[in-house]
């Protein structure tokens, strides 16, 4: 069987869902996330991107474990995050 993963990265949280290729949610795991505000400028939210990725990765990890599946047995990813920002990394998981 395959397996399809979805990503969001939400304002307050960041969730890891997998389905199968017919619709059904097979696994999830969430992670609450704190928003920084940036030096100076009140009201503001920054990432802290290291903190930030570690949760997402651990939202990856544990759906799959949850669902009893291997990385290999996904065949596709889809992300999402709020419209605010984006964060990239490169191969090292540092933030660009």
């Amino acid at each position: 069987m395959q397996y399809l993963m979805a990503i969001d990265a939400g304002t307050g949280s960041v969730r890891a869902v997998i389905f199968d290729t017919i619709g059904n949610q097979i696994s999830v795991a969430q992670k609450e996330w704190i928003h920084l505000e940036e030096p100076g400028v009140p009201n503001s939210m920054g990432f802290d991107t290291k903190t930030n990725w570690d949760l997402a990765v651990w939202c990856i990890q544990e759906a799959l474990k949850n669902a009893n599946l291997q990385g290999s047995d996904i065949v596709a990813v889809s992300a999402t995050s709020m419209r605010e920002g984006i964060v990239l990394y490169d191969k090292e998981g540092e933030a660009l």
